[in-house]
């Protein structure tokens, strides 16, 4: 199987918290619901995102880009 790049890892991570955010609110999504939708650890999400917060600039920057 072949491992997937950090970029690639990364859009995952995002997606699925656009997914969560949309699902539950940012306030009451967890890493722990952003992880499981992508299959991902929650230590794997914070080695990309320092915290919550950081994840939320770069939904809002990712959804941005997009339009």
């Amino acid at each position: 199987m072949r491992r997937m790049g950090k970029e690639c890892v990364r859009k995952r991570i995002i997606e699925a918290a656009i997914e969560v955010f949309a699902r539950y609110g940012p306030r009451r999504a967890t890493m722990e619901d952003i992880a499981l939708l992508c299959g991902v650890s929650r230590v794997t999400i914070y080695n990309y995102f320092k915290d919550k917060n950081e994840l939320i600039e770069e939904v809002v920057l990712y959804e941005y880009r997009k339009f």
